[in-house]
């Protein structure tokens, strides 16, 4: 049986090599001239067969490759006596080419290429230089084009052996990625699931025993707690079975307005609703539910405010509190007491293409009950809001005179003064309505009062329109300067607004004043009463109050 390491070429040059003997030996026998050395051209033929016969059967490539050069060395006489026999040149280069190396198998082919030369040179008599010279260009020439063929297989053997390999290792690094990511994913929805709801129990039974005394407030709590696990039980069970969370039941707006109700705060709903992949809400509902309970248990918050918030092509989230706050940058590390958070919120968001930002200062838990300055005034915070850098540096510069005003900062972009506005949390905000994009000063007016509505806005513009002027009130400003305005007529304002009154530019009272006494035909007496509330600085209640009672009057009048 040939040996099973034999390739295919190989074996189709040995089975050519023993056709090859076989007819030149028949050749050779049958011309009547050559009948007195037919025994022994037969015998040596014979030999050839023999040793590339045991090759071909030998288990082991030591001994066939020496064998095969047995064989080539008992050719090379039969060349000599019959030059037909140089044919079996070729099936014999390739044999020997293949057992050894580059440089054995070069002098191999140089080897039998001077026999076959030698042969032709003396079959011709020793006349024709060319005949030997010949063969034997030609067989280096094979022997280098052999070899050059064998150096690109090596070469594209190199290379796909090295893409196997590293597709290997990108199989297994993915394996490892997909496995690290389902422990992440496990990990944070345990933690928002077991941890947290764990964590809000806990704070109820502290707050039970706290009240103790009280028996009807203590229940409550107990009560509480109770509904909490059991609802932590239930999502455990769900998390087991790899089920939706109940919560997303209804539309995402609702699920996170339960979340906050449950935390004591609200949520507010800005834009209109659009359709998202069911893993988008699931993702943003566990990122409220883990950042109002780290509100309430490491923030000791007593206001959260949530605010989803639709644009054109993206969805926003601000979780807004009043707690003390901390340091984003010195979080520890995630371990045994916790710490997995914001990490895992963070991974969450980032797996769905979003960004996480929290902003955050430590700060005393009393601030909005500061201390008032030497002058004996509480000290106001203002933000300013404009796109213009170079007014804003302006106005920074004006603001600071007053030792009762403290600027907490200044933007020009929307998303910029939403991050502001919860960082910062400012009494009174400057308001440009002018501003780069889509969104313009009165969205973010009334953005400011759904999200904070102990900050005040004052719209600070050089349109003087009606139409702008009712907007920015109806938004919920406070008041409504021109940028002509002196630095009195600012401060004051300012101070106005802070203690919860409307302010207006003079030019706009004046002309609302002038609107009163020569008024058109479609205002009503009550819709004077508004308009003269608002020129003598009342507040916008009080006015949306002479509003509802205007409407009433209709509606009884009908």
């Amino acid at each position: 049986m040939l040996s099973p390491e034999l390739t295919l070429l190989d074996r189709v040059s040995r089975f050519a090599l023993l056709v090859l003997l076989t007819i030149c030996a028949v050749r050779f026998a049958a011309i009547p001239v050559h009948a007195g050395q037919s025994g022994l051209v037969l015998a040596a033929t014979a030999l050839v067969a023999a040793l590339a016969i045991a090759a071909a059967l030998a288990r082991r490539s030591g001994p066939r490759r020496w064998l095969d050069v047995f064989a080539a060395v008992a050719w090379m006489p039969l060349v000599m006596v019959a030059p037909s026999f140089a044919w079996c040149a070729i099936p014999l280069f390739v044999l020997l080419h293949n057992a050894f190396s580059r440089a054995a198998a070069l002098v191999a082919a140089a080897v039998l290429t001077i026999t076959v030369s030698v042969s032709v040179y003396l079959l011709a008599g020793a006349s024709d230089l060319g005949l030997m010279f010949g063969p034997l260009i030609a067989g280096l020439l094979l022997s280098f084009a052999m070899d050059a063929l064998n150096r690109a297989l090596d070469a594209r053997q190199r290379l796909v052996d090295a893409l196997m390999t590293a597709q290997d290792r990108l199989a297994h690094t993915e394996r490892e990625a997909g496995t690290l990511a389902e422990r992440h994913r496990l990990a944070a929805e345990i933690h928002d699931t077991v941890v947290q709801g764990a964590a809000s129990a806990l704070l109820l039974l502290e707050a039970a025993e706290q009240t103790w005394p009280d028996r009807e407030a203590s229940r409550s709590s107990v009560v509480s707690a109770q509904q909490m696990l059991r609802n932590n039980l239930a999502e455990t069970r769900r998390l087991v079975h790899r089920l939706a969370s109940d919560s997303l039941t209804g539309t995402l707006f609702e699920a996170i307005e339960t979340v906050a109700a449950d935390a004591g705060g609200r949520a507010t709903l800005i834009g209109e609703p659009v359709p998202l992949p069911p893993e988008t809400e699931h993702a943003l509902l566990r990122v409220v539910q883990g950042a109002v309970a780290n509100a309430q248990r490491h923030a000791d918050a007593d206001r959260i405010i949530v605010t989803l918030t639709y644009y054109e092509h993206s969805i926003s989230v601000d979780i807004a509190d009043d707690g003390c706050g901390f340091d984003p940058e010195a979080v520890p590390a995630p371990g045994p007491d916790g710490g997995y958070g914001l990490r895992a919120m963070r991974l969450r968001v980032e797996k769905l293409g979003g960004r996480l930002v929290v902003e955050s200062e430590t700060r005393r838990r009393d601030r909005d009950r500061r201390a008032p300055p030497a002058g004996g005034r509480l000290v106001i915070r203002i933000a300013l809001v404009d796109d213009h850098p170079i007014l804003r540096h302006g106005m920074r510069t004006l603001l600071d005179t007053q030792e009762d005003f403290e600027v907490v900062g200044d933007c020009g972009d929307p998303e910029e003064y939403r991050l502001l506005l919860t960082r910062a949390r400012p009494d009174i905000v400057l308001m440009d309505l002018a501003l780069d994009g889509d969104t313009d000063g009165v969205a973010l007016t009334a953005h400011t009062r759904a999200t904070s509505p102990s900050t005040a806005v004052l719209v600070f513009t050089t349109y003087d329109s009606d139409a702008d002027f009712v907007r920015s009130l109806d938004a919920g400003a406070s008041g409504y300067l021109l940028k002509d305005s002196t630095p009195a007529e600012l401060f004051a304002a300012i101070r106005t607004a802070r203690d919860g009154g409307s302010a207006l530019s003079p030019a706009v009272a004046s002309r609302l004043m002038d609107r009163i006494r020569a008024p058109q035909e479609s205002l009503t007496p009550r819709e004077i009463d508004v308009l003269t509330l608002l020129a003598t600085g009342h507040t916008n209640r009080q006015g949306r109050r002479a509003a509802l009672r205007q409407r009433d009057d209709r509606q009884d009048a009908r």
